[in-house]
């Protein structure tokens, strides 16, 4: 039955020759995407991230410790339909990617034909790393491409219409679309570099930036950021502070690390894409006579490729290969530009080329249904390593989805007990904790900042006097959580382990019962002003501690 999908995909829609017609081939392209993405979010547990993005977004703030679009898209889908996975919260962003999946075909068409538009389309969709990461997960990818490439498709009409009409209109959509990409991610920042970078390079676009226009854009951008600027002027700046730190950190000069990160961004988009890719952006930025557009676009993706693939060998983070990858998006245009091309050779590959990617499509997405979704034995994990470069990776892509763990602690008559709260030693596992427990009991983190995040901004995150708590954690982290947990309580008490998960993806975690709390918990007042002596907030909102 496989082979015969994958067959009538390469007759109906890739082997076919999309010429006027490439917006239908390019409508069934995003429907197929998009039926195998939602069997992906309906199947597949979530990742750390995405639960505590879902978690943190049910308790509505103007932002958090990242901008807040992710978090609320979480948990609108949640309340559409509250249910046993994961599938609601995902929702918006399978349905964001179709979105996302239509503009590059609109981008590419409107710089290059209707013909590439298509190729770059199925090239898109074909990339593991936007098929999944930024196509199925909660997670602040899939905004960021979907406002990324509008933005991309308002400049494309602003810069290269030979004759616009309502050019304060797009000025304005410009505007929206950026301020959509900052409530995204902070990445956005990269948009208004990639148009100045063009502006510098092309004397004749410096026409289209000047007057009212460009202040409109920018006006527009900041009413929609207003929940940013707002939400950090509060909190003294702590997102803008934790972007540019991670971003920025020297901790030693190790060029071997962005060579791991620049392989890393490979295997993220599969390595003969990402070399096209790569190909491409050289293409664009030769110096020889290249059509406008295709400068643009090269330039639009030289900010994050360059600055993330350099910040990684010295910051010491060499394995965020998602970092730079928003800079791929601008260059799937370009490739449509090169698959689209006349000539009788390369029209032969292209087509060659593209059924390759639209089976690679499929397989990618049956892989990782079959690895995540399928209850194998647990034999099968030693023989299938996943090999993370740190136990931060290795928490956040643990698959057990701690499924169990409720019933283990209802057996255990933890739920019905009054006076008490469930914590782990970092943000990704407080937020599975919520996930399992859906508001059963109340959950906080117990950990420094960087692991708690968003946490300690939560009404509740100092505890309150008197509480129990329950810490869940892992083998590895049962030590250094006691060791941070244990001085806010009178007495510890084990209460024993459980095996979470099922199949290949089974987790140990070990519970242990803190009793009696007597000083309160490290909140956001403390992390904000950790000179001042503000009272702590309780369950009900009310100050209880002095």
């Amino acid at each position: 039955m496989k082979a015969g999908f994958i067959k009538w995909l390469i007759e109906n829609v890739v082997a076919r020759r999309p010429g006027a017609d490439g917006a239908r081939a390019t409508v069934l392209l995003i429907v197929i995407s998009t039926a195998l993405r939602l069997v992906l979010a309906a199947c597949v547990p979530p990742l750390g991230d995405e639960a505590y993005h879902w978690h943190l977004g049910t308790r509505f703030h103007l932002s958090y410790d990242h901008p807040p679009l992710t978090y609320w898209l979480a948990a609108i889908g949640y309340h559409l339909a509250p249910g046993g996975n994961f599938l609601f919260p995902r929702l918006p962003f399978v349905l964001m990617f179709g979105g996302s999946t239509w503009l590059v075909f609109l981008v590419t068409r409107l710089a290059f034909g209707d013909r590439a538009g298509f190729r770059a389309a199925l090239l898109f969709s074909s990339a593991p790393f936007f098929l999944v990461g930024a196509g199925v997960a909660a997670l602040p990818e899939g905004p960021l491409t979907f406002s990324w490439l509008l933005c991309l498709w308002a400049l494309i009409r602003i810069f290269f219409d030979p004759e616009p009409t309502r050019p304060m209109l797009r000025w304005l959509g410009l505007g929206l679309a950026l301020g959509l990409a900052f409530l995204s991610k902070y990445h956005a920042v990269f948009i208004p570099l990639g148009v100045g970078l063009f502006v510098m390079a092309a004397p004749a676009a410096r026409r289209r930036v000047s007057g009212a226009g460009l202040l409109l854009a920018l006006a527009a951008a900041a009413v929609v950021s207003l929940p940013i600027i707002v939400w950090n002027c509060e909190h003294g700046g702590m997102s803008f502070a934790t972007f540019l730190r991670r971003g920025l950190t020297v901790r030693g000069v190790h060029p071997e690390d962005a060579v791991k990160n620049v392989a890393g961004q490979a295997l993220f988009l599969m390595p003969w894409i990402w070399a096209f890719l790569v190909g491409c952006l050289a293409w664009g930025l030769a110096p020889c006579r290249r059509p406008p557009a295709a400068r643009f676009l090269s330039l639009m993706a030289v900010g994050p490729l360059a600055l993330f693939t350099a910040a990684s060998a010295v910051n010491g983070e060499w394995y965020q290969f998602h970092w730079p990858l928003v800079g791929y998006v601008s260059l799937f245009p370009l490739a449509g530009a090169v698959l689209a091309d006349e000539g009788e050779r390369i029209a032969v590959w292209s087509r060659r080329f593209a059924v390759f990617c639209a089976t690679a499509m499929v397989a990618v997405a049956g892989g990782i249904l079959l690895y995540a979704a399928t209850p194998w034995s647990g034999a099968l994990s030693a023989r299938v390593p996943i090999l993370a470069p740190s136990r931060f990776v290795a928490r956040n892509y643990d698959l057990s989805g701690f499924a169990g763990l409720a019933e283990a602690l209802r057996r255990r008559d933890l739920l019905a007990r009054p006076n008490l709260f469930v914590c782990a030693g970092n943000y990704m596992d407080s937020g599975r904790l919520a996930w399992v427990l859906r508001g059963r009991l109340p959950v906080l983190c117990v950990a420094r900042w960087e692991e708690a995040k968003g946490y300690v901004f939560l009404t509740e995150a100092s505890g309150w006097r008197g509480a129990d708590a329950l810490l869940v954690s892992r083998d590895l982290d049962v030590a250094s959580d006691l060791a941070l947990a244990r001085p806010f309580f009178s007495g510890v008490t084990s209460a024993g382990s459980v095996t979470v998960g099922r199949g290949a993806h089974q987790t140990t975690l070990h519970l242990n019962l803190l009793e009696g709390m007597s000083r309160p918990l490290p909140s956001s007042a403390a992390a904000a002003r950790p000179t001042r002596d503000l009272p702590y907030q309780s369950l009900s909102g009310n100050p209880v501690w002095p």
